[in-house]
């Protein structure tokens, strides 16, 4: 069975192939390790964005990285839309 984007973010947590390089002011910056890639992504230029070939906003690399910094200011409310599209 093929996983869904959130169970491969939760995944990608639990394994610790995620590493948060850079949180500032209008910036994020981290590396994930895919599934035999590593990818840069993050968020800057008032946007998310992942270097891995999904080129969409909810990729499983960025569902990690939300799930990560995003919990200071809401993560749930935040998540939530990305999280239901990819089921």
């Amino acid at each position: 069975m093929r996983e869904n984007a959130a169970t491969k973010a939760a995944r990608y947590l639990a394994e610790g192939r995620l590493a948060v390089v850079e949180v500032g002011p209008g910036v994020v910056r981290a590396y994930c390790r895919g599934d035999g890639r590593m990818y840069r992504l993050g968020w800057w230029r008032g946007r998310w964005g992942c270097s891995c070939p999904a080129l969409t906003d909810r990729c499983a690399h960025l569902l990690a990285l939300r799930l990560v910094v995003l919990e200071p200011i809401g993560a749930v409310e935040q998540a939530a839309p990305y999280l239901a599209r990819s089921a």
